[in-house]
């Protein structure tokens, strides 16, 4: 990751030693890279998958578009990472935002990001 990110980490890890170990919303980077390594653990929704329907409204709402980071990345990170209870909607806007820049920077992510989108396509012109 990136120095910003570092640099983040670093000040999440003193708040959390300041307020005795209780997890705060701020730990953004920690958040991330759970996220990110569940993400290389899975794979693409099956076709039975709960998310998968909210996943094609997506796509629908942007039939010919190519991928994008806004809004089509963080639309799709948005379906499937709901907002955390007690989360103010600025720290999840953040949250889910960073989530898709991280996915978006990285190559491979984009290329599997670009491939999961056209999937996304033809399922919904299968019909399904």
């Amino acid at each position: 990751m990136n120095s910003a990110a570092g640099e983040q980490t670093s000040g999440s890890s003193e708040q959390l030693a300041q307020t005795g170990g209780a997890r705060q919303h701020t730990d953004l980077p920690s958040l991330l890279a759970q996220i990110l390594e569940c993400s290389q653990e899975t794979s693409a929704p099956t076709p039975d998958h709960p998310s998968l329907p909210l996943l094609q409204q997506v796509a629908s709402r942007y039939p010919n578009a190519e991928i994008s980071l806004q809004p089509i990345a963080t639309e799709l990170v948005q379906t499937v990472i709901p907002p955390f209870r007690g989360m103010r909607p600025t720290d999840y806007a953040a949250m889910i935002l960073q989530v898709a820049r991280s996915l978006w920077d990285d190559p491979e992510s984009r290329r599997r990001l670009g491939e999961f989108w056209s999937g996304l396509h033809r399922s919904i012109q299968r019909g399904g």
